[in-house]
């Protein structure tokens, strides 16, 4: 690392040196290299262009389709003194025209742009006229139809590279097969390539893959196993996030439930206790995790089976990151195991089940053929997939689709919005002093929207007031809304362009999440490899086996251990708290000491010692 490299990661980030695969990525970024990079999960890949950023002439444009972690990094940025803008998230014409200008001359070193942003041929002409260093684009295989998260939108960096010919990109994932390595170099027109490829191996983390009927029980043995550590429990829905939170605090285990579902300030809270606790436990969907700093994390816990080996190479990387002994649980029953590409089939969106979401959702904005509306709406989640008979959670993945397809802006806001049903009939009299400017701001409110039944916003606190007091009287219905989502189309709504889009970018990615389920099945059910070999393989590259995953060290306990142990009557998630053992192994050790006569079952389902 040059002199010049070391005094400025000093000076920013407190760090003496670099990984050696972030000095390689930086060196060839520095050169001004097309380059591309495949680092795993806690390796700094944002340190690869953040760095590059300060020392290079002009403005660094980072591409990126995670909102939540661009909104981390510009805070990060902001608090090492850094200069960086955002360019994401529903935003008006006025408020774009206005951020273009502060970032043409407001001395920024790095500018974070949503890449659907370059549908708009008013941002595509700026960066044009303004001096770019280089442009990084994180999560680069989503611009693969057969990467595990394709965006459509990502294909319209193509125009970028046409029109910024001699700036070059730095293309940065966690995870790449050899396909998706390649369709990212063909797409993105790459050009005296500098190549990296990070070792997809983790010699720390052990593998285990648990079958048994009662995961709770399961769940808090492994955890009373491992007292004192910090542990990620993976689920796929919020729900089930708070469910199981709820379980593990009635079982005695300190922990915390993050989703995408959460306030502002209490997703802050929830971030803060993970980083600063002495051992954080936290039950998540995959919401919670992207660019959480924390090296001591021991056990990631899958509670449910993950969509693809993709993404859960992704998040199990977030165990070991301090190259200490760490463990990644699956969790599963064995016939949900058997069944789950079926039943990941079965769950998967059709085109015509979009287009119809699509279709639902411009008909409730009352937004016309050839319409592009200049500001944002609010949307009630809740609200919405009720007056379409869906469930929250089917809505919620629709509208998150038409936004990956590039079709709307969708974000979520934590205003404090009211829906109100006023009716001037209805209303009556007007006896309260109050009641007179409620009553002008309820009928503007009411002529604008063409609806007895809208979303409101209380300038004040006095007119809340009045409002509250008008419900009490049965004057109106006030209802609080905490589900608020801002959305607008991207484009001005053509539905014959929709439907096409769909069918030419969706139909493969239902294919691509057919075989994803599958491989991912596979893998559950390959108790015949070492996992980590499995996984390796998986990514086009070879690995010795581990030495310590659940089929290179099953670690079966003695029959004198056991025969001790169970002195005492014990049920199966008594051992399972004991040894460290998958349910399957245990079981089998048990059913044999019971055949010999060893040990027997009592009422209560527990083995005891003959």
């Amino acid at each position: 690392m040059n002199e010049t490299l070391k005094k400025t990661v000093q000076r920013y980030w407190g760090f003496d040196q670099l990984r050696p695969l972030q000095s390689a990525v930086i060196s060839a970024v520095m050169e001004r290299k097309d380059t591309i990079a495949v680092m795993s999960t806690g390796a700094g890949k944002s340190l690869c262009y953040q760095l590059p950023a300060m020392l290079l002439e002009g403005i660094c444009l980072v591409i990126s389709p995670l909102v939540a972690l661009m909104e981390d990094q510009l805070l990060d940025l902001k608090k090492r003194d850094i200069k960086a803008m955002g360019l994401f998230g529903p935003m008006s014409e006025s408020t774009l025209v206005q951020r273009l200008d502060n970032i043409s001359y407001g001395q920024y070193k790095m500018v974070f742009m949503a890449p659907e942003r370059l549908q708009n041929p008013l941002v595509l002409e700026r960066l044009n006229q303004i001096e770019l260093s280089f442009i990084a684009i994180d999560e680069a295989h989503c611009i693969s139809q057969w990467g595990h998260d394709f965006r459509p939108a990502y294909r319209l960096l193509g125009l970028l590279r046409k029109s910024l010919t001699t700036t070059p990109i730095l293309a940065l994932t966690a995870t790449a097969t050899p396909k998706v390595l390649d369709d990212i170099v063909s797409n993105l027109e790459l050009q005296q390539l500098a190549k990296f490829v990070g070792s997809v191996e983790r010699p720390q983390l052990a593998i285990k893959r648990f079958y048994h009927h009662n995961k709770e029980a399961l769940l808090i043995a492994i955890l009373k196993r491992l007292p004192l550590s910090t542990a990620l429990i993976y689920v796929r829905s919020r729900q089930r996030a708070e469910r199981l939170n709820d379980l593990l605090n009635k079982a005695s285990i300190d922990c915390h439930f993050y989703h995408a579902g959460l306030s502002t300030a209490e997703k802050s809270a929830r971030l803060n206790y993970f980083v600063k606790a002495a051992h954080p436990v936290m039950v998540c969907t995959s919401a919670f995790g992207m660019g959480i700093d924390r090296a001591d994390v021991r056990a990631v816990i899958h509670y449910d089976i993950p969509e693809s080996i993709e993404h859960y190479y992704q998040e199990i990387g977030r165990a070991g990151r301090d190259q200490n002994r760490a463990h990644a649980f699956l969790l599963s029953e064995r016939e949900k195991v058997t069944g789950f590409a079926q039943k990941a089939e079965f769950e998967i969106q059709t085109v015509e089940a979009l287009f119809s979401a699509y279709k639902k959702l411009v008909s409730l904005l009352q937004i016309a053929e050839g319409e592009l509306p200049k500001e944002p709406f609010l949307l009630s989640l809740n609200q919405s997939a009720l007056k379409f008979d869906l469930k929250v959670h089917q809505w919620y993945s629709m509208l998150r689709s038409l936004e990956k397809y590039g079709i709307i802006y969708c974000s979520e806001t934590r205003k404090t919005e009211w829906m109100v049903t006023f009716d001037s009939d209805l209303f009556g009299s007007r006896e309260r002093e109050t009641d007179d400017a409620l009553f002008r701001s309820l009928s503007k409110a009411r002529n604008e929207s063409k609806s007895r039944c809208f979303i409101f916003n209380f300038s004040s606190s006095l007119l809340l007031k009045a409002a509250e007091s008008a419900a009490r009287r049965k004057k109106i219905q006030l209802e609080k809304i905490d589900d608020l989502f801002q959305v607008n189309l991207a484009t001005p709504r053509e539905d014959h362009y929709v439907r096409n889009l769909l069918i030419k970018n969706h139909e493969p990615y239902v294919s691509l999440k057919k075989e994803r389920a599958l491989s991912m099945q596979q893998f559950l059910l390959d108790t015949d490899n070492c996992a980590m070999q499995h996984i390796s393989s998986y990514f086009g590259q070879q690995s010795e086996a581990c030495g310590i995953c659940d089929y290179c060290n099953p670690q079966t306990p003695s029959e004198v251990d056991l025969l001790t142990f169970c002195s005492t009557p014990r049920s199966i998630s008594d051992c399972l708290s004991k040894f460290e053992c998958t349910p399957q192994e245990l079981i089998k050790s048990l059913e044999s000491l019971v055949e010999d006569q060893s040990l027997a079952l009592n009422a209560e389902a527990k083995f005891y010692t003959l």
